[in-house]
């Protein structure tokens, strides 16, 4: 009778680990989590001065743009654009209508992109897509870019007394700065289970 008692009470034992989960796990792993895709915005404002009109000051800037910095996980980069923007000053304040000049110079990664004129909109883009070569599963874009910024013209010409009298110089401009990105974002490594 005794050894009934203890075959019992060693199959309940048998059976409690088991459902607790204790021991090993037969076809366990280790998966990659899928990215959840995203979207977001950086922007910049600054002054700049026009080199013939201007009050000595700054006529050119760098900005260094971390796209990482506002994510928890890890991201891969997948387009990149950057929009410069800016006001043309009052209409008396430029010769013969004119517009003031802006060069915006990218690098991202190795590739330097550069942009010019009197728009009042220069666009960079970047898409991980154009440099892609057949072994990468997933290309990516770099996460930081150093952007220069430049006026070169605010097309300002007060010809002599008069026109110093008369008009009044474009001193510079206000731009702004929009980086928008799209990126994938991933999570930690997960635990699964396979059967």
């Amino acid at each position: 009778m005794q050894w009934k008692k203890i075959l019992a009470l060693s199959l309940l034992v048998v059976l409690l680990v088991g459902m607790m989960g204790c021991g090993e796990k037969d076809g366990g792993g280790t998966s990659a989590p899928e990215g959840v895709e995203l979207s977001n915005t950086l922007t910049y404002s600054e002054y700049l001065d026009d080199p013939d009109y201007g009050n000595g000051g700054k006529t050119s800037t760098s900005i260094n743009v971390d796209m990482s910095s506002n994510t928890s996980g890890d991201i891969k980069i997948s387009t990149a654009s950057f929009v410069l923007t800016w006001v043309e000053g009052p209409a008396e304040s430029d010769k013969h209508g004119g517009e003031d000049t802006f060069t915006i110079e990218v690098t991202l990664g190795g590739e330097t992109k550069t942009a010019n004129g009197n728009s009042n909109r220069l666009e960079i883009s970047f898409d991980a897509e154009e440099n892609a070569t057949d072994e990468e599963e997933e290309p990516e874009l770099e996460s930081t870019a150093s952007i220069d910024i430049a006026i070169s013209d605010c097309g300002s010409d007060p010809a002599g007394l008069a026109g110093i009298l008369f008009i009044t110089p474009d001193r510079g401009n206000d731009f702004t700065l929009t980086v928008d990105y799209e990126y994938i974002e991933y999570g930690d490594l997960e635990e699964t289970d396979e059967d």
